[in-house]
Parts: structure tokens; C-alpha cells; sequence
């Protein structure tokens, strides 16, 4: 049987791997002073050229300190002469993308030895050949029971996929938020333009709520008051029978009166 050729087989010699571990750092390092001078590049205070019309509205606005010619002939173009409007230089500060940094300096690293380890899974395959699915890659999770464990066996999970776990979870981090955001903003926005609609299905949705509670509350109102006249019902068939049996029960004689001179015993008193 062939050998399996693995990636420690490339790199044999101990010189080598201490050469990739000084390279992969020093990528490493290269890329995170990338992505800080990147990020620290989209932040402080920057100036904007905003035009204004006559009711003080700004309806156009550009990077810079002046318009550029280009802009200026799409602007004439749009709006007419320049002069007819009021042209002011702004700053604006945008703060540190600290959400995107973290996200980025923490997923690109992570990214990177996750699709650099799967080329090597795939040259490895290309040069030894596809090998046979394997059917019991969940076996692990399985106690004696038969039942799944997952949580039991964590510690057999391979580092590439925390790896993974991590990188979904800073991606979550860094677009969830102005997903919601965005998604929040547009909702408004929506709502402010279309606030009658939306008045009216509020009030709709109320008032069929309301219905709805109201309904409710009869419909057990009515059954508490059906509960009541059959507890009456019960109580009163238990006392008529009751008196019935009270009624079939045998009435003793009563004793006849004694004449006079004649004892209990029947004998006439001498």
C-alpha cells in the first residue's frame, strides 16, 4: 500500500519550516498594518464642497476643496450656471471604523489560512487521487447510546473549523449591524411617506385585535354562565332525589292508646 502524501512531506527539512513561519508572520504582520492604515486612511476630518440654492437647500456636494472640471460641467449640466447658487466649503469628521477594522484584521488572517489550507487539501487530492466517502465522519457524535452528542465531543472538532466559527462570527459582527440599520432606516423612512396607509392598517389591526379580545371575553363569559346553570341544575336534581328517597322511605305505626286500668303488658291493674 502506497503511502498517503502529506504536507508535511513537502517541507521535510526543519530550515524550511522555520523560513514559512518567519514569511507567514511576516505576511501576517504586512497585512495587519494594510488593513490599519486602510481603515485609519477612511477616518478624520476631510473636506466637502456642498452647493446650495436659494431656499438654502443643498442639492449637490463633492469630495474636495474645489470642483473639479468634470464636476462642475456635470453640475451646469444639471442644475444650470454656478453662479446662480451659493457654493460653501464643509468639514466633516468620520470617526474610526472600529467595527470594520476588528472585523477584518480578525476574518482576513483567518480567511486566508482557511482557502490557503483548502488549495493544499485539493493538491494533495489532485496528486494522490478522489478517496472513498467516508460514512462514519459522524460516528463521533454518537455516544453508547446511539444518540447524537455533539456537545459531548467537541474536543474532536478540528481547528479549522473554529477557524470557521470565528470567521462567520466577526462577518456578522461588521455587516449585521448596518444591515439592521439600513433595513431600520429604510423602514421609517417608508413609513414617514406612506404614513396614512400605515395609520390606517394600524388602526385596522387594532380594531380587529380588539374585536378579537372582545369576542373572547363573551365567549367566556357565556361559558362561565352555562358552567353556573349546570353546577344550579346538578345541585338541584341532587336535592330532589334526596327528598324522594326521603319520601319512599316506610312510615312505622304509631302505638295504640291505652285503656284505662291496662299496662303495657295488657293486663287489667286489680
Amino acid at each position: 500500500m502506497t503511502q498517503k502524501l502529506r504536507f508535511s512531506d513537502i517541507f521535510e527539512d526543519k530550515e524550511s519550516h522555520k523560513t514559512i513561519l518567519k514569511i507567514g508572520i511576516m505576511l501576517l504582520l504586512s497585512m495587519e498594518m494594510i488593513i490599519y492604515l486602510v481603515a485609519n486612511s477612511h477616518s478624520g476630518s476631510e473636506p466637502w464642497v456642498n452647493i446650495y440654492d436659494s431656499k438654502g437647500q443643498r442639492i449637490y456636494e463633492a469630495e474636495g476643496n474645489v470642483l473639479t472640471p468634470y464636476e462642475k460641467l456635470v453640475f451646469q449640466e444639471t442644475y444650470g450656471p454656478l453662479n446662480n447658487y451659493q457654493v460653501r466649503i464643509e468639514t466633516r469628521s468620520t470617526p474610526f471604523p472600529f467595527r470594520a477594522w476588528l472585523a477584518v484584521a480578525v476574518g482576513a488572517p483567518i480567511g486566508f489560512m482557511l482557502l490557503l489550507t483548502y488549495l493544499v487539501r485539493a493538491y494533495l487530492s489532485f496528486v494522490e487521487g478522489e478517496q472513498e466517502e467516508d460514512t462514519n465522519n459522524f460516528e463521533f457524535l454518537k455516544d453508547n447510546s446511539g444518540k447524537f452528542r455533539p456537545w459531548s465531543n467537541w474536543q474532536r472538532l478540528s481547528l479549522f473549523h473554529f477557524g470557521f466559527l470565528i470567521l462567520v462570527g466577526v462577518l456578522s459582527f461588521w455587516l449585521v449591524p448596518d444591515f439592521v440599520a439600513d433595513i431600520t432606516s429604510r423602514a421609517i423612512s417608508l413609513i414617514a411617506k406612506y404614513k396614512w396607509f400605515f395609520l390606517g392598517v394600524f388602526v385596522f389591526s387594532a380594531s380587529l385585535l380588539i374585536w378579537v379580545i372582545y369576542l373572547k371575553y363573551k365567549i367566556a363569559e357565556r361559558m362561565m354562565d352555562r358552567q353556573m346553570d349546570l353546577e344550579k341544575f346538578r345541585v338541584e336534581k341532587q336535592l330532589l332525589l334526596e327528598q324522594n328517597s326521603r319520601l319512599a322511605l316506610p312510615v312505622p305505626d304509631a302505638p295504640s292508646p291505652l285503656k284505662p286500668g291496662q299496662t303495657n303488658g295488657g293486663n287489667v291493674e286489680q
